[in-house]
């Protein structure tokens, strides 16, 4: 347990944990008894496959290119570093290979950009990777997109996660954290070892080249959203542990 985990745990009736990977912080605790797991969900309504990704891919002049996504935090625990090492040995295999960075950082958004952006240089991607900052249209970017990446150092419950998986997007993560319980190994995406640039570049270039295991990844993963991810079903598990904590204390 962390610091803050024993500072706020005694406070309340129940502590609903957002992936199994933050509830075993809880284990062997004398508030284990009050610990819920409950995923995050994403609302299939706005990230659907009929979205299209044309408006983005010809704002970056990347009409037919292959394209890789990344949306997610630009925190340095989100692994951006080994993604551009990755990277390198993408383009060099498959020379028109693109990948889109969109996000900000949670603190120091000018240096981080200013890092990420001098590192990419050093390793002359400019002309193949983007850092597009904050962006609200995130279904058009993953629309574009042909893989979604999320190269985590560690990672609670990626949100972009379900995201990609609604859009129909096969997905490249890290076995770390919650991510394992999220996307299934060789079903709806390819799980590598955290901060393995190697492991990473030879996962995405397989699939850049495999259209079709992409195409029967990215339909597992919306099936999977829709069985077990939908915002209104994490809603019904959440109004679910409300009312067994106020069943508790004798409320109805």
């Amino acid at each position: 347990m962390t610091d803050t985990d024993r500072m706020c745990a005694w406070l309340p009736d129940r502590i609903i944990c957002n992936s199994a990977a933050i509830a075993a912080r809880f284990a062997g605790s004398r508030w284990q008894h009050r610990v819920r797991t409950i995923l995050n969900g994403v609302d299939l309504g706005e990230f659907r496959p009929d979205i299209s990704g044309a408006t983005v891919r010809d704002e970056l002049g990347w009409t037919r290119n292959p394209l890789i996504a990344a949306t997610s935090r630009l925190d340095p625990e989100k692994g951006h570093e080994t993604l551009l090492e990755a990277m390198c040995t993408v383009a060099k295999q498959i020379p028109e290979s693109r990948l889109l960075i969109a996000g900000i950082a949670s603190v120091n958004q000018a240096t981080r950009h200013a890092v990420l952006q001098r590192r990419i240089s050093e390793l002359k991607l400019d002309g193949v990777v983007r850092l597009l900052g904050f962006r609200r249209d995130i279904p058009q970017l993953l629309a574009a997109a042909d893989i979604c990446v999320l190269p985590a150092d560690a990672e609670a419950c990626g949100r972009v996660l379900f995201e990609a998986m609604a859009m129909t997007k096969p997905i490249v993560a890290t076995a770390s954290g919650g991510t394992p319980e999220i996307v299934l190994d060789a079903v709806t995406g390819v799980l590598v070892p955290p901060k393995d640039s190697r492991a990473l570049a030879e996962t995405l270039v397989a699939l850049l080249k495999d259209p079709a295991r992409r195409h029967a990844m990215g339909a597992a993963g919306r099936e999977r959203v829709t069985k077990h991810f939908s915002i209104e079903a994490h809603v019904q598990k959440t109004m679910g542990v409300y009312a067994e904590a106020l069943a508790s204390r004798g409320i109805s």
